[in-house]
């Protein structure tokens, strides 16, 4: 199953990915050494829970009365959400504040003792059409062919996997997604904090140290926005705190759209 997972959201030829974000996200992430993850709950895309078991037919429903311990269960999974573009204007506009924010280049250790137990990454998997999904058609048939749906799609690895197949309408981000699981709802007592989203949900999130070899991912770069205003002045000003801070001498590159004119 895993390595079915592999093949299909090519996981293993991820080497590195662009976390695009307000010059706010920069200042928190530097000032804190951390990088920010939050739970599935919050996502902009409001069927990030149920696609996947929707799509196969699974009656899945989160509504007020759902019981808390599925709510702890949701509250164990954690996504960031990166693009294999470097330089995409919608991304600008849509996740880097309008063209003024930044976006981080973010390399990923295929070889760490974390990717495949705690931490997963993969190319998101998109929809070809509504209610139209061939990666999704695939599992299902070799599923069928091999009778053994129920142990397969209980699996502890596929109820993570589930997570990289999105609709059609989001293909244009050409996301590569950052997926953390909680070991367990001790680990979960410990590390959770909660935080309002930009969508006005209570959202729980955990924080990742960028400055040790605790997690499999670095920094390696920051990008500059297209409409990031005094550029060359916040350049400066960038590699200071990055400097300052503990992140060494990163490259901070200028976005090659020229013609755009934000607000």
């Amino acid at each position: 199953e895993t390595k079915l997972m592999e093949i299909l959201l090519d996981s293993k030829g991820i080497r590195r990915m662009y976390r695009y974000g307000s010059m706010g996200t920069f200042k928190s992430t530097i000032d804190s050494g951390k990088y920010r993850m939050n739970c599935i709950f919050g996502m902009n895309d409001s069927s990030e829970i149920t696609y996947v078991d929707k799509y196969f037919g699974s009656d899945v429903r989160i509504d007020e009365y759902t019981p808390i311990n599925k709510i702890h269960n949701i509250n164990r999974k954690f996504i960031s959400s990166c693009s294999e573009e470097e330089d995409n204007l919608n991304l600008w506009r849509f996740y880097g504040d309008n063209g003024k924010g930044m976006a981080f280049e973010v390399e990923v250790d295929q070889d760490h003792q974390e990717m495949g137990q705690t931490f997963f990454v993969g190319k998101v998997s998109y929809g070809e059409g509504r209610n139209r999904h061939d990666a999704l058609n695939g599992i299902r048939a070799f599923v069928h062919e091999i009778d053994e749906m129920g142990e397969i799609f209980g699996h502890y690895h596929f109820n993570v996997w589930k997570h990289f197949f999105k609709p059609m309408d989001y293909a244009s981000e050409k996301e590569i997604r950052i997926f953390y699981l909680l070991p367990n709802e001790r680990q979960a007592r410990i590390d959770l904090n909660w935080t309002i989203c930009d969508f006005g949900i209570l959202n729980p999130f955990v924080d990742h140290q960028l400055k040790d070899d605790s997690t499999p991912f670095r920094l390696t770069r920051l990008i500059r926005g297209p409409g990031m205003p005094y550029t060359s002045h916040n350049r400066l000003e960038m590699k200071a705190m990055l400097n300052y801070k503990g992140f060494g001498n990163l490259e901070v590159d200028k976005s090659r759209i020229k013609h755009y004119r934000s607000t």
